[in-house]
């Protein structure tokens, strides 16, 4: 085995932290962020344009939750 003579406890002694509590707003702004996604890593769109883009129908998003 590679890890016969390594020290892997080392790399699991200290705890992950807690996870961030989900907000209202997380599976819409998520949803939005996944669509651009594809667009980057097919190499259609760049980072800068596609974040542009995100925050553009983020900001609406949580403008039309707000108003809910």
């Amino acid at each position: 085995m590679y890890y016969k003579d390594r020290n892997v406890k080392s790399a699991f002694l200290t705890k992950f932290a807690p996870l961030s509590s989900r907000t209202i707003y997380v599976p819409d702004l998520s949803a939005i962020y996944r669509k651009y996604l594809n667009d980057l890593a097919m190499g259609t769109t760049d980072l800068n344009s596609m974040l542009r883009k995100v925050e553009e129908e983020a900001n609406q998003a949580v403008a039309a939750i707000k108003n809910r």
